[in-house]
Order: C-alpha cells, then sequence, then structure tokens
C-alpha cells in the first residue's frame, strides 16, 4: 500500500493519473486458454415470433436443456432488459420464470437514457460483479433503436444524438463482465435502387462489403452507422430460423448462415454444425471441446 501511494504522488508531480484500484482491475493478465469464449457476447437475429427471446435465455446453466420445461423453473443467474412490450411472455409457455425482468418498454422515451444509466449502475453492475448475475438478455435493441430514433428525431443533431445513443448503450455491454445476449430484428438490406445520389449509393454499398454483406439480403435491423458499433463488437451473430407452425415449429440457430438465404451472421467458434438445436449453453459446451 506504501509503495502504491508513493507510485500515485511521482504519478501526480507527472501530471500523470494515480492507477488507482478501479483502474488496477483491468491490467491483469490472463490466460487466453482459460478465457476463451468467457463473457461470450452473443446477437440473435430472426423474424418477430421465431422464438429468439426463449433461445436467449437457453445460455443460462439453470435452463433445462429441453423446453417447455417439465416443471417450473427458475433461472436466477439471468436478468433481462425488455424493450419490447409483453417480449418475455414466450416464457411461460417453457415454464420459465426470470425473477429479473426490468420491462424499460413502458418508460418515457425522453427518461429512457437516464433510466438505463440508472439500472445499469444500481442493479446491474453490482449484480454482475458480486456473482448473482452470469447473463444479461436484452430484447430487443431494434425496439430501442426505434426508441431512439423518435427521441432522435426532436434533436437539431439528430444523427449524432442517435449515434451517441447507441454508442452509450454498446460500451455499457462491451463492459460487463457477463455473457450478453442481444435480441435483434431483421431487415432488408436496402438496394442501391431506392438512393438517388450516386455517391451515396457507393458509400451505402462500400460500407455494406465492409461489413460482408451484400444488397438484397437481410441484417440487423439497427440505424445507420449505429449498427457498425455492435457488428464490430459482438463475437456471434447467430441467425435464429424455424420451420413449421404451432407445436410443430422447429427452431434452429445457424452459426454459418442459413442455407438460401442471405443473412447477416459471424461466429469464431469451430466444430459448429450448419444447423444448431436452438440451446446456446449447449453450442458453447461445444465450442469449448473443440477449443484444443
Amino acid at each position: 500500500m506504501v509503495r502504491a501511494k508513493e507510485e500515485d504522488e511521482v504519478a501526480g508531480k507527472a501530471g500523470l493519473p494515480a492507477v488507482n484500484n478501479d483502474v488496477a482491475q483491468y491490467i491483469k493478465a490472463t490466460s487466453s486458454k482459460e478465457t476463451a469464449f468467457k463473457h461470450l457476447k452473443v446477437m440473435l437475429i430472426g423474424s418477430q415470433g421465431v422464438g429468439k427471446t426463449v433461445t436467449a435465455h437457453t445460455i443460462s446453466k439453470q435452463c433445462p436443456e429441453t423446453l417447455p420445461a417439465k416443471e417450473w423453473t427458475t433461472v436466477s443467474d439471468t436478468a433481462t432488459i425488455l424493450f419490447d412490450n409483453n417480449g418475455a411472455d414466450s416464457l411461460y409457455h417453457m415454464k420459465l420464470e426470470v425473477p429479473r425482468k426490468y420491462d424499460l418498454s413502458v418508460v418515457p422515451g425522453p427518461m429512457l437514457r437516464q433510466v438505463l444509466s440508472a439500472l445499469f449502475r444500481e442493479q446491474i453492475v453490482p449484480a454482475v460483479k458480486s456473482g448473482e448475475i452470469e447473463n444479461l438478455i436484452v430484447d430487443s435493441i431494434s425496439s430501442l433503436d426505434t426508441i431512439f430514433k423518435i427521441e432522435a428525431s426532436k434533436t437539431e443533431d439528430n444523427w449524432d444524438w442517435l449515434i451517441a445513443a447507441h454508442a452509450e448503450f454498446n460500451a455499457r455491454l462491451r463492459e460487463l463482465p457477463c455473457n450478453v445476449v442481444m435480441v435483434a430484428h431483421g431487415k432488408a438490406v436496402e438496394t442501391a435502387r431506392t438512393k438517388k445520389d450516386g455517391d451515396a449509393i457507393a458509400v451505402h454499398e462500400a460500407r455494406l462489403e465492409a461489413d460482408g454483406l451484400s444488397i438484397g439480403g437481410v441484417q440487423l435491423d439497427i440505424t445507420g452507422q449505429s449498427v457498425r458499433f455492435f457488428r464490430r463488437n459482438w463475437s456471434e451473430i447467430w441467425p435464429v430460423y424455424a420451420v413449421g407452425d404451432g407445436d410443430n415449429k422447429k427452431v434452429n440457430i445457424y452459426p454459418h448462415g442459413v442455407p438460401g438465404i442471405d443473412i447477416e451472421h459471424k461466429t469464431r467458434m469451430r466444430g459448429l454444425a450448419q444447423k444448431e438445436p436452438p440451446n446456446i449453453r449447449g453450442i458453447l459446451n461445444r465450442a469449448l471441446e473443440n477449443r484444443g
């Protein structure tokens, strides 16, 4: 402690900030093998009603491998932030209960950023650091984007406001030392024919190409440049696709993309099949078995 105090005094005289405990926690070396796929950041992309919300909660160690569960199961290691109205209702049919559900779909738009700040500061971050929460679900980023767009339209610098709001939220998630699963809707990539300005077309297509996308495909339903924050920082982007309806609906995760459909996807995991059962924990376990 004395040495640390002396070093801080030297740093202060040199005009440098002191290395306090808040800083020290980020400069500790860790093993790349032991931390592989730890604090996973997964984005699930798919159409509404396909089963993304239920699939997201399979990240929990407490979630049964087979759903619906035989009896009511409490998923206490997971917190869920909702921006979709009644977004967690599908969990009821699976007999899953999430005690930490934060329904922000009812928050007035002008208050949302303030409420998010308080939620992370007073609830999410302390619970993650204490180990009470191992997983955070965000459902959905597309609905949050819609709220942000409405609020941005009321400002003079609306695009800057929108990008800043998304960057702020993305940073909160990225910094959490836990698994984060974010649900996103898909949207068709805007075609060049709908753009009037030739330069705009070239810029638009260049950005798509840089992100590994093509005109006419399906991408994350997040507005404009804001989407790039999530593409860059989320290591896994998995399409969720279903065949059939009702009790006959078969849901699967496609880490390498859906055959015959140009849909956004990304994975760093090896040993995964083209089509995986909708169980994130199971996929993670298989990836760990194949890490060598």
